[in-house]
């Protein structure tokens, strides 16, 4: 009998137990990012450091650092942006830019730009580039940044400027932090 009942108690604590991870699953977001809004032109914390937006200007064309010009079916957004390591190193991470109907543009390829990684008490200033559809409503835009292992998304709402000329791909520059 009591074997019976033991049996019967650990049955009860494996439902229990699945019951509760199960519930556990659905109240805490641990496989969604956690969203840290900020605005243009103020440092947005993100992993070990912070993260400022400056400014986004579209154009027709982009040049990059060897003078070559590219030229898109859609539009050029380039972002300019600094990264600044707080309590540890920051790097460039993973960026997007969403529109006004919630669609996520990555980062391009076709442009080679890069955030070097801030160390704690250093800034590096530099552009992000993303390649956008032709529909986009480009008055205004969310920057979106995650970084490592960080369950962390920055998100960013900036006003973008220009949008049939030439941009110009700028060299990083390096800085200390605030």
């Amino acid at each position: 009998m009591k074997r019976v009942l033991t049996v019967a108690a650990l049955v009860v604590l494996v439902i229990a137990g699945g019951l509760l991870g199960d519930r556990i699953d659905t109240d805490l977001p641990i496989d969604r990012p956690v969203v840290v809004p900020g605005a243009a032109g103020h440092a947005v914390p993100i992993g070990q450091g912070a993260v400022t937006i400056h400014t986004a200007t579209a154009g027709a064309q982009i040049e990059d650092s060897w003078g070559e010009v590219l030229d898109t079916r859609g539009r050029w957004v380039l972002v300019e942006a600094t990264l600044e390591g707080v309590v540890g190193p920051i790097d460039d991470g993973r960026w997007w830019l969403e529109d006004a109907d919630g669609r996520r543009f990555e980062a391009t390829d076709r442009v080679e730009w890069s955030l070097p990684e801030a160390q704690p008490g250093m800034a590096v200033r530099s552009a992000v580039v993303f390649e956008v559809a032709e529909d986009i409503e480009l008055t205004t835009a969310t920057i979106i940044l995650t970084v490592g292992r960080y369950p962390q998304e920055t998100a960013i709402r900036v006003p973008i400027e220009g949008g049939s000329g030439r941009l110009t791909l700028p060299e990083p520059e390096l800085g200390e932090g605030s």
